[in-house]
């Protein structure tokens, strides 16, 4: 998730649009946003984000590559990211539809199979043998993925998950307004 400096209404439209890359996130002042101990070191998530979801400044969710990801999320603050975002939380439906023909976690070599048996998290589409069908980076391992579904459950399995990681792995948070440091999401057009 990134804070955008409101004034940069430019830089929220191509978040919403699709095409916003690092670089303009970071030339445009934004910050990442999510878990601030380590391996993450993300700014923390503003009290104007609440984790009810009752925002009153937008914090955006934004897909890009060689990023940790955003974890420490609750429920309701990734659904608010995704449309805040002209997107949406990803059903349970949609996240198994994505995530076909991504390879089972037969195991973590640290370089090419997903992320299912990591210290920590990785910097996003970083390992080339973690892709699915349609070509979506580490809907195995990595961090979990939410769906609103059920409500809070998770997807995917994470980084810590070993060979239980997988595209039938469920959980839930106990509480739609709690994070975990492994849950992350991914949202849809």
């Amino acid at each position: 998730m990134w804070q955008i400096p409101a004034a940069n209404t430019a830089l929220v439209e191509q978040v919403k649009n699709g095409t916003a890359m690092l670089a303009d996130l970071t030339g445009g002042g934004a910050t990442q946003v999510g878990c601030t101990g380590a391996p993450y070191h993300h700014a923390a998530i503003p009290a104007t984000f609440p984790a009810n979801g009752a925002y009153t400044e937008a914090i955006y969710a934004v897909s890009i590559p060689g990023v940790l990801p955003s974890a420490c999320v609750s429920a309701y603050q990734a659904l608010a990211a995704c449309q805040l975002s002209g997107k949406r939380l990803m059903s349970n439906a949609e996240w198994t539809q994505t995530a076909v023909g991504t390879p089972s976690a037969v195991g973590d070599n640290g370089t090419t199979n997903c992320a299912t048996n990591s210290p920590g998290p990785i910097d996003t589409g970083s390992r080339s043998g973690c892709v699915s069908a349609v070509g979506a980076f580490d809907m195995v391992g990595n961090v979990s993925e939410l769906t609103p579904d059920s409500g809070a459950s998770f997807r995917g399995g994470d980084f810590g998950n070993g060979t239980d990681a997988g595209l039938f792995t469920r959980g839930s948070l106990f509480d739609p307004t709690s994070g975990d440091s492994a849950v992350g999401f991914r949202c849809a057009r």
